[in-house]
């Protein structure tokens, strides 16, 4: 494409024609997919970052300076959702192959209003922490799956203690957010 063409195409795709909007996704979504299959271990998680890649471009779409063709922004940020999604299920697994059964009941009695069955309640924890940030889930790793104490997930996060707990509270309110909206 020359950047006389990708320009027009921005600015198409930045007005949403619909019309740009489906021609662009569907010239580019088969390599994107064959992309992102040699990246992700299943074909729902390509799918997912498939779509998530798109959204994310158009949305970037203001802030692209002309350094690269539009094929490489794309895929550009496609490799970094591939590689988020990666990290998220890597700690899903660490989280997920240790849970003790007494942090599914204590979650159960603080966030359910009635009984649920323990594997739908797995379910919805390992969902609620998919859609928090690195740093929660590792700090509530430390604590509710590990049963350190603050002092000593301070010294291994190198933060001070107070720093340690804001961090921690941030994180149990975040969770309860997510766990509710999902």
């Amino acid at each position: 494409m020359s950047k006389r063409y990708e320009e027009e195409l921005i600015k198409r795709l930045i007005a949403k024609d619909k019309k740009a909007l489906y021609d662009f996704y569907r010239l580019h979504k088969g390599q994107l997919s064959s992309f992102l299959s040699t990246r992700l271990d299943n074909q729902s998680d390509v799918e997912e970052v498939l779509q998530d890649s798109f959204i994310a471009f158009f949305e970037a779409l203001r802030d692209f300076r002309y350094s690269s063709s539009l094929k490489t922004y794309l895929f550009a940020i496609a490799k970094r959702k591939a590689i988020d999604k990666l990290r998220r299920n890597k700690a899903k697994r660490i989280l997920f192959s240790h849970l003790p059964p007494h942090v599914v009941e204590s979650l159960s009695t603080v966030l359910l209003e009635d009984d649920i069955d323990r594997s739908l309640l797995a379910q919805k924890i390992e969902r609620t922490l998919a859609q928090l940030s690195n740093d929660y889930i590792e700090i509530l790793r430390l604590k509710y799956w590990e049963d350190k104490p603050v002092v000593e997930i301070a010294n291994s996060l190198k933060l001070s203690f107070s720093a340690t707990q804001s961090l921690l509270f941030r994180a149990r309110r975040a969770f309860i957010v997510e766990y509710k909206k999902i």
